[in-house]
């Protein structure tokens, strides 16, 4: 038997020398003072539902090939689980961490591409891959990277000089969600602003304002949807709510039934009939119901449920005359729990991930210090 500092030939570790990886050798352990490794060490990815390891890859970024390196990979399917799902979790970390690190999307696999991968690939785009490849192409991951973004081809086409990777990747790591970026592209907003360089405040405040307004409403709609659902946060995801013909509409698959200690949440929703969903961005009820009352259709229509932040809860007098306006019009109303306020605080956030006002150094180098790699 060779010794191993003798053979030059790749080891590919089993699924035993992977966990192993996950604990002992990853420099992301408390071992070693707790921090991140860097571009171009060893570093493990574990994906568990509670006690269940769905999937585990080791993996570092090759500075030369500029390509993701997969030492070892593993994957476990649960009957629990749909198919192909650690196998499609897995991947869009991969690419994620490919494409933060170099830009480009295409992952090195010592021993080939593994057998699940090969198959999701042929499933989703209908390209069969050979065993004996090593190389996921950057062009063919990208494909399936956008494929799994759930954006429509006529937005990805309509991006202009901002890559669809970029704008997929903000998706996939949760900075905003699919619908949000479909409901921008609906809505006419540019699109550049939120992904590439959002307008200078000072120099052009109409601009600045129309798109702070336009987040804080998505961002509303987001928080008033998760009270909805019912997703309580650490606790449970809730239920999946289903989108309508362009996003105008949800839909759950389950009843819904909402009240809270204020009197302005109350909501009866049945299962499986479409609903609308209007944000208010009002600082009081006052104003609140003269906005209601301008959204209010006439004749018959989609149950209407009105989304207000905290600051309408503010007065009892005028939170009541502002329920009886609803209760009138036959519509329901949620109220989160964020002020206006917050709520552009939180847009401003996500606009300082996707839209940095800096160059592309400065860019580079407050990537790489804000984001672990």
């Amino acid at each position: 038997m060779k010794d191993a500092a003798e053979d030059p030939s790749p080891v590919v570790a089993d699924p035993h020398v992977v966990y192993r990886d996950a604990v002992h050798t990853s420099p992301w352990n408390s071992a070693d003072g707790a921090h991140l490794p860097q571009r171009d060490d060893w570093s493990t990815f574990r994906y568990a539902v509670k006690d269940i390891v769905l999937g585990v890859a080791t993996h570092r970024y090759d500075r030369a090939a500029r390509h993701l390196e997969v030492r070892a990979y593993f994957v476990g399917e649960h009957r629990a689980f749909e198919a192909f799902e650690p196998t499609r979790i897995l991947f869009l970390v991969l690419a994620s961490q490919a494409w933060q690190t170099a830009r480009r999307m295409e992952l090195r696999f010592d021993g080939g591409i593994p057998w699940d991968l090969r198959l999701y690939v042929e499933c989703e785009l209908g390209e069969r891959l050979s065993g004996h490849s090593e190389i996921l192409a950057h062009e063919l991951a990208s494909r399936l990277y956008r494929k799994l973004t759930d954006l429509p081809d006529a937005l990805l086409q309509s991006l202009g000089s901002i890559s669809p990777e970029h704008v997929c990747f903000h998706v996939h790591r949760g900075t905003w969600s699919a619908r949000q970026v479909r409901l921008m592209w609906r809505r006419g907003v540019p699109l550049s602003w939120v992904f590439a360089r959002r307008p200078d405040p000072i120099r052009h405040p109409l601009a600045y304002i129309h798109l702070l307004q336009h987040m804080s409403a998505l961002l509303l709609e987001e928080h008033a949807l998760g009270r909805l659902c019912g997703r309580e946060e650490g606790a449970r995801a809730g239920v999946t709510m289903t989108p309508g013909p362009e996003d105008r509409s949800m839909m759950s698959p389950e009843p819904i039934s909402l009240s809270g200690p204020d009197s302005l949440t109350s909501v009866s929703l049945l299962a499986g009939r479409p609903f609308e969903l209007y944000p208010v961005l009002e600082r009081t009820a006052r104003r609140a119901v003269a906005a209601v009352a301008a959204r209010l259709p006439t004749e018959p229509h989609t149950p209407l449920v009105f989304a207000f932040p905290l600051d309408v809860l503010a007065a009892e007098s005028e939170r009541d005359t502002l329920r009886k306006c609803v209760d009138r019009a036959d519509a329901q109303s949620v109220a989160v729990g964020l002020t206006l306020l917050q709520l552009q605080a939180e847009a401003e956030l996500h606009l300082s991930i996707t839209a940095m006002q800096a160059d592309e150094l400065e860019l580079r180098d407050a990537w790489t210090a804000r984001y672990a790699e």
